[in-house]
């Protein structure tokens, strides 16, 4: 039922003609302050036996009645000459009432009227911006899982043969008896399986040689999370050909804690196109358990089938509840996500854009030892314990501005110096630096030269 528009200034007038119960317009004499849009109720003959109400708009002094008999009275023949004016009626007052009693299917809405205040649970609602879209990817702290996207793979972007335990992309390592392939992969134009991502990488695992166990895991940090809670962990994924990929979320309780506990398990059969996976399990309680140090809650994408096999994987998500909500990074933004991963790895790169790259700046303290600090882009999970680089005699160099530079023969990190924002980093050299004398490490001009902290669970 559309709304209805009065005014109080219209004045009664006459129908010009007769007309009969079924007629479907009249001239009036006057429309003096009648509205002429919108739709009102009019009385024909108030007062009298044939009373009739009808629904009617107004073009000049053509009514055209849009219901006749209305609001429960019946619709009869009019002599020429019958007063008719608008007038509010009661069908006006009860919708009225109707509405503000109402608290579900109102507004042309099915279900409840969503509160400002009150608590309750939307359920199949398009929340929407000027895009007529929210961005998820914009949404921080919802995923649990960093660089679930794919888009940080500070080590490098292809590991051939590799063993267990080895870290690829940021916060993903291998499971594995064998040895594997792992790379990174670029969506192709169009291809990626979330319409207006701006990611642009997925993960391949391949198999090098087969065993009994293949896969790939990440480490949340730590087993108090989602304790006791139901999370949903959902997945993008493909397979080059049909692949059977079993999901663990298993709780660790650290060096010096409790046995690991298994919360729960299933099986994704993987089809060769992108298609999203999702499993709810309930986390048990932590309740008695000892936390021991590097306490996680583990997340494991295995094949247990002992054959060879490519899978690809993408959009990996684990949230609080039973409901697989739209991908979003850990981090929020991408700048947000290289923050969150650089809090367990970071590395340093020579920069293509300059001669040489500047690792840690000190001082020598004999005539074959300098120390030299480098300050970390984020406050690490906890002290490094360990940094990579390669080949230190080809690499790097420890640098006297005044007097050259040293070809190095050792570089460490000093692990009682170093806090979880400064390395403290110790060159070796064979001789020739002055003692107290200013000196940095630098690497050569090779895009090879890098070094990485450690600080993973």
């Amino acid at each position: 039922m559309g709304a209805r528009v009065y005014t109080g200034a219209a004045t009664p007038t006459t129908i010009t003609s007769s007309i009969t119960n079924v007629s479907t317009s009249v001239t009036i004499a006057s429309a003096t302050n009648w509205l002429t849009s919108g739709q009102f109720s009019v009385v024909i003959d108030p007062g009298l036996a044939g009373e009739e109400k009808c629904l009617a708009t107004l073009s000049g002094t053509t009514l055209t009645f849009v219901t006749r008999g209305y609001d429960n009275t019946t619709a009869a023949s009019h002599n020429s000459g019958a007063v008719i004016y608008p007038v509010p009626t009661a069908i006006d007052f009860s919708e009225a009432n109707t509405h503000v009693n109402a608290s579900s299917a109102v507004h042309g809405i099915t279900g409840s009227v969503v509160g400002t205040t009150d608590t309750q649970t939307l359920t199949n609602k398009d929340l929407t911006d000027s895009t007529n879209k929210i961005n998820w990817s914009a949404f921080a702290g919802k995923n649990a899982i960093i660089n679930g996207g794919m888009d940080i793979w500070q080590r490098g972007t292809s590991f051939s043969g590799i063993g267990n335990l080895t870290y690829t992309a940021d916060r993903w390592f291998t499971e594995t008896g064998g040895t594997a392939n792992v790379t990174q992969q670029t969506f192709t134009a169009g291809s990626a399986p979330v319409s207006g991502y701006e990611g642009t990488y997925y993960l391949q695992y391949a198999t090098a040689t087969t065993n009994s166990v293949h896969g790939i895991d990440q480490k949340i940090e730590d087993v108090r999370a989602f304790a006791g809670q139901t999370v949903t962990i959902s997945a993008w994924m493909k397979a080059t050909a049909a692949t059977t990929i079993t999901v663990i979320a298993s709780q660790f309780f650290g060096s010096g804690g409790s046995t690991q506990v298994d919360a729960g398990s299933t099986t994704w059969t993987l089809g060769t196109s992108w298609q999203r996976y999702t499993f709810t399990v309930a986390i048990p309680s932590i309740s008695g358990k000892t936390i021991g140090t590097g306490s996680a809650l583990n997340i494991r994408f295995l094949n247990l089938t002992n054959a060879s096999f490519t899978f690809q994987l993408w959009g990996v998500q684990m949230e609080a509840g039973s409901v697989a909500t739209a991908f979003s990074r850990a981090g929020g933004i991408l700048q947000g996500e290289l923050a969150a991963c650089q809090r367990y790895y970071w590395r340093e790169n020579w920069d293509a854009q300059t001669t040489y790259a500047i690792f840690g700046q000190g001082s020598a303290t004999s005539t074959t030892i300098a120390y030299c600090q480098t300050a970390f882009p984020v406050q690490m999970r906890v002290k490094p314990t360990a940094i990579d680089f390669p080949a230190v005699g080809t690499y790097f160099q420890c640098l006297d501005a005044t007097a050259g530079g040293a070809t190095m023969t050792a570089l460490s990190f000093d692990v009682n110096q170093t806090t979880s924002s400064l390395g403290f980093l110790v060159a070796t050299v064979a001789s020739g630096l002055t003692q107290f004398r200013p000196y940095v490490i630098r690497g050569l001009n090779s895009t090879a030269a890098y070094l990485g902290w450690t600080a993973e669970l």
